[in-house]
């Protein structure tokens, strides 16, 4: 009778360790899907955040070729303006020195 009682312990107390193992598996797989879920959670913010980022640089680069061409157009203009000044003042001096010339 002592013996039955005995293995009837034992048998209960490995069905008790079983379930126990049973339920920590079953525990660490949820724990194991809850951080797959966190970390794809974490990849779409990123890739959102990132995709907003290069958004963002692209506009900017678009606005500093903008500023870049009207400087170059501004330069060019500045250019024009200066070689017109040249040629206006040569040609004045050419003239004053006629005027002069005329009045020797």
């Amino acid at each position: 009778l002592r013996a039955a009682a005995l293995q009837k312990a034992l048998d209960e107390g490995e069905a008790a360790h079983a379930r126990a193992l049973l339920d920590a598996e079953a525990a660490r797989a949820a724990s194991a899907g809850a951080l797959e879920r966190s970390l794809e959670t974490l990849r779409a913010e990123f890739a959102e955040a990132n995709t907003a980022q290069l958004a963002a640089t692209e506009q900017h680069l678009v606005a500093g070729a903008q500023v870049q061409k009207e400087r170059d157009v501004a330069q060019a203009s500045v250019a024009k303006m200066g070689a017109a000044s040249a040629l206006h003042l040569t040609r004045l001096t050419e003239a004053t020195e006629r005027v002069a010339a005329l009045e020797h």
